[in-house]
């Protein structure tokens, strides 16, 4: 025998043998439980990525579009002081009233803030005269989006500049006036709810006074037409407070405190009873403010269930989820007319 030769050694059956077919199921069964638990993981997290991007999304936007409103109302009624004038308050006292160089239409008529249940029936009319801006025919005041309309005198402090000129809400120059041998600006602002025809989205909207050629021709604007300012902004309400007048030593006085919240349209119908018809907007000290705020994406599967999508709307009442498919959401908020008080 060669002693150099090499043994082999069959392997046994016992080396040779593989997974019986129980073991196999056991592995398969655990390996699905643990891609199952992972891919849960990712798709909670991935829903959760969205919600959170939807909700600062609709945040955002409420914030953007507040924030602008809250501006402009607060501005209402601005203009410079030229001077003093001595008068008796409500309290009886002689007090020094400021005389502003921009005092509303015409000068006497303190035509600062307006807006209707629904629509302006046409943005572009009035120009300073905003208490007489129409509204909409049949508009339905519990879910038609409110406008509203304010002017003041814009100068370097409250607007942006266009060369030399303040602007008004779209940022169009306006053409200066002239009073007294005073020069001056006024921004007569509408804002409005409108589908943009390009998305077919509603948008907060602002007609403005500025970008003409000449000062409104019969009071009518002859600048461009509004533009959005705000994305998915779907709703907005709005309710003027009015304050109580108070007669003292042959003067009649407004107060400085809101007494009551009324719609426009009930503005407008106490209006008809209480000549001039400008009075009662003249006794607007605060507006409260409601924007309902739509999701740029369709909600994800499961976010738009009952207790995610559903909300209360700027009528106070609580609605289940949304039928178009997004999250909607409401923000209020309330602003005080520093000029009127």
């Amino acid at each position: 025998m060669n002693t150099n030769e090499k043994r082999i050694i069959a392997p046994s059956r016992a080396t040779n043998r593989g997974l019986s077919l129980v073991e196999l199921m056991v592995a398969l069964a655990i390996g699905l439980v643990v891609i199952g638990a992972v891919l849960v993981s990712y798709l909670s997290t991935s829903s959760n990525s969205q919600q959170s991007t939807s909700l600062a999304q609709m945040t955002e936007d409420a914030t953007v579009a507040l924030n602008l409103l809250r501006g402009q109302i607060a501005t209402a009624g601005y203009s410079r002081p030229v001077g003093t004038t001595t008068a008796t308050n409500a309290s009886g006292k002689d007090v020094e009233i400021m005389n502003r160089l921009y005092k509303g239409f015409n000068n006497d008529s303190n035509d600062f803030i307006s807006g209707c249940d629904g629509a302006f029936s046409n943005v572009r009319a009035k120009d300073l005269n905003i208490s007489e801006l129409a509204c909409v025919s049949g508009a339905n005041a519990a879910t038609d989006p409110d406008a509203i309309a304010v002017a003041y005198e814009a100068d370097v402090s409250n607007t942006l500049l266009s060369g030399t000129a303040p602007t008004d809400c779209l940022g169009q120059a306006l053409l200066s006036r002239s009073e007294a041998g005073n020069t001056y600006f006024v921004a007569s602002n509408r804002f409005y709810i409108a589908t943009d025809t390009q998305t077919g989205l509603r948008e907060l909207y602002c007609q403005g006074n500025g970008g003409g050629s000449s000062l409104p021709v019969n009071d009518t604007i002859t600048g461009s037409s509004g533009a959005p300012l705000v994305e998915n902004i779907v709703d907005l309400q709005i309710t003027y407070g009015i304050a109580n007048t108070q007669t003292t030593g042959g003067n009649t006085y407004v107060l400085k405190t809101a007494s009551r919240y009324l719609t426009a349209t009930q503005i407008r119908a106490l209006a008809t009873s209480v000549p001039p018809s400008t009075d009662l907007w003249n006794r607007v000290v605060s507006v409260r403010l409601c924007v309902e705020v739509r999701s740029a994406k369709p909600a994800a599967a499961g976010e738009n269930d009952l207790n995610l999508g559903g909300y209360v709307d700027c009528q106070g009442v609580a609605r289940a989820k949304p039928t178009d498919g997004y999250l909607h959401r409401s923000f209020w908020t309330t602003v005080v007319l520093h000029n009127r008080i």
